[in-house]
């Protein structure tokens, strides 16, 4: 191959290499606009997702937003929940330190009242005090119902004179008999009628004072002695009043008994002093069980089978019930150990007790004199022996009295001139005490098993120290000459012993004997002023008969009621005693 060919062919492969450079470089220029363009759309794609991706991104962010907005709203909600429940519990302490508020200011308008009452009320008691302290009161005996009635008046600021024959005694050594009949008397309280019998309370058509009007008054006495009992106050206690278990038995049994020969006066009699007995009791069960006043305090309780032998419990279905009548039945037996139970002397039938004061009457006769002593009385021994209607201007001159009060027990008889006044010869043996110092043991009078009147046993603690027994009841006796030997007093001793042999093993007292005349009258007790002129300033507080120291408070404050309507009110005798015992009438 020449050269020129050769040539020819280089050129033609040149010019076929710079075509295909050319195709090449337009090719490749082409790619790369293509891959420009490419590029291009790419980018444009690129921003247009990033674009895109904005909206996303704006999506979430509002996204989360919307979820933070909502925990905060929740939040919200929920501090807002808790603002009103802050609110709500701030409003119901404001409620209810308000009503607080409220109360505390009634409370004190209430204390202002109470104060303005109180003051009021002293203001009124210093007037009327001040008013009493104007006015004297003569009171004619010394022995309990005039010193309970001097009490009283005292402590409403009436000045007092006392005026009696005789006073407490004090000489303990000695066996002839005090002259106070209210010192040498057993001091046991009893719901009336009491223990002297079932006819203590004679209930006439015209008597000074009826059943129900005794027992208002014993109440009365109840509560005071109770409360001087039981005060923790020392200078009360120094009064002598005590809390004891007082039981009482009886030979027939108050349930009817169709083997009974009623038909009989003697049997039928017998029957009807046991159905009287009951319906005492029942009078002090409902008192128990019923009274406002009474709810409680006497503890009554009721046995209704025979002492003697070795008496069970009925059977019960329910265990716990008997167990309790178990108990109740043991604490009968326990507090009644020491009767006898022997065939031969008291086969008793049933018995109840309940919560009775006692008054050491040796302490608390002493405790009235310089009690009233200290309040300001005036003590004159003097023996006034005429009809107080006769002599009532001398007496009120001589002692400068508005009015006069005759607590005179038996003296009545002449200074009121009243013939149904009557002495009641007592006494009891005294012993230095070794059992029974809480219990006191009562076979009041009543028919025995044999259907005869019987006497009555009487047992009781008078301190810790004392025991008294009893009793001897002889109408219109007024001798006052008994010693241990007198045979009534032995025969009294004996019965007693028969009944609890553990007597006889007893130191008698310093004072072995103790007697004295019980004031009874056959119209009862009189509480009354004297009507027999419309100008007399009278008034009457006696005929307690055995019952003087269950009377007592009582009485005396229906006395001063009555003197009271006369003194300021200018009531007539008659007018007082109408209001009186109208509004004493239980």
């Amino acid at each position: 191959m020449n050269i020129k060919e050769l040539l020819g062919r280089f050129d033609k492969g040149s010019g076929l290499l710079q075509k295909t450079e050319s195709e090449t470089v337009d090719t490749a220029a082409g790619k790369v606009s293509e891959a420009a363009s490419a590029a291009k759309t790419a980018t444009a794609f690129s921003r247009s997702v990033s674009e895109a991706k904005k909206p996303l991104h704006l999506f979430k962010t509002t996204a989360d937003s919307a979820n933070a907005a909502a925990v905060a709203a929740d939040d919200a909600y929920k501090a807002y929940g808790q603002l009103l429940a802050d609110q709500s519990a701030a409003a119901n302490a404001v409620a209810a330190s308000l009503e607080t508020a409220q109360a505390a200011y009634a409370k004190l308008q209430e204390e202002i009242g109470k104060t303005g009452a109180k003051i009021d009320s002293n203001k009124q008691i210093a007037e009327q005090f001040a008013r009493n302290n104007n006015k004297m009161v003569l009171i004619i005996g010394g022995g309990v119902s005039g010193l309970m009635t001097a009490w009283i008046l005292l402590d409403k600021g009436y000045r007092v004179s006392i005026v009696a024959k005789e006073w407490r005694e004090k000489d303990k050594d000695k066996i002839t008999p005090s002259p106070m009949t209210s010192q040498v008397a057993g001091a046991l309280w009893e719901y009336p009628p009491g223990g002297c019998g079932l006819s203590e309370i004679e209930v006439p058509v015209l008597a000074y004072s009826k059943l129900a009007q005794y027992r208002t008054w014993a109440m009365q006495s109840f509560l005071f002695y109770e409360h001087l009992a039981l005060s923790e106050d020392k200078s009360l206690k120094g009064f002598g009043s005590r809390m004891v278990t007082l039981y009482q038995l009886f030979h027939h049994s108050h349930e009817k008994n169709a083997q009974a020969d009623d038909t009989d006066p003697v049997v039928r009699r017998a029957l009807e002093s046991a159905s009287d007995h009951y319906k005492k009791w029942k009078a002090i069960s409902r008192l128990d069980e019923e009274s406002e006043d009474f709810r409680g305090k006497l503890k009554a309780a009721h046995l209704n089978l025979p002492l003697g032998g070795s008496p069970t419990v009925n059977p019960s279905a329910n265990s716990e019930a008997a167990e309790k009548a178990a108990a109740e039945r043991e604490k009968w037996e326990n507090a009644l150990e020491a009767i006898s139970h022997d065939s031969e002397g008291f086969k008793l039938k049933w018995a109840y007790r309940h919560q009775a004061p006692v008054v050491n009457t040796d302490v608390a006769m002493e405790f009235l004199m310089k009690l009233v002593r200290a309040k300001g009385a005036i003590l004159e021994t003097r023996e006034i022996t005429q009809d107080l209607h006769l002599q009532e201007r001398e007496l009120k001159d001589d002692f400068k009295a508005d009015i006069i009060v005759n607590a005179s027990g038996l003296g009545a008889r002449t200074l009121a001139n009243d013939s149904q006044v009557f002495p009641v010869r007592g006494a009891v043996r005294v012993n230095k005490v070794d059992f029974l110092r809480k219990n006191a043991i009562l076979l009041p009078a009543q028919y025995d098993v044999n259907n005869h009147p019987s006497k009555t046993i009487f047992i009781v603690p008078r301190s810790d120290t004392t025991l008294v027994v009893g009793s001897i009841i002889q109408r219109n006796n007024w001798n006052l000459g008994l010693t241990l030997q007198s045979p009534e007093v032995e025969d009294m001793w004996k019965r007693a012993e028969k009944f609890v042999p553990e007597l006889g093993n007893l130191e008698p007292d310093d004072r072995p004997l103790a007697q004295g005349l019980r004031p009874f009258s056959h119209s009862n007790v009189r509480v009354s002023a004297d009507n027999r002129t419309t100008a007399c300033r009278v008034v009457h507080n006696y005929g307690h008969g055995g019952s003087g120291w269950t009377l007592a408070v009582g009485c005396a404050w229906t006395c001063v009621r009555i003197v009271e309507k006369i003194l300021h009110e200018g009531k007539s005798g008659s007018v007082a005693n109408a209001e009186v015992w109208g509004l004493d009438d239980p």
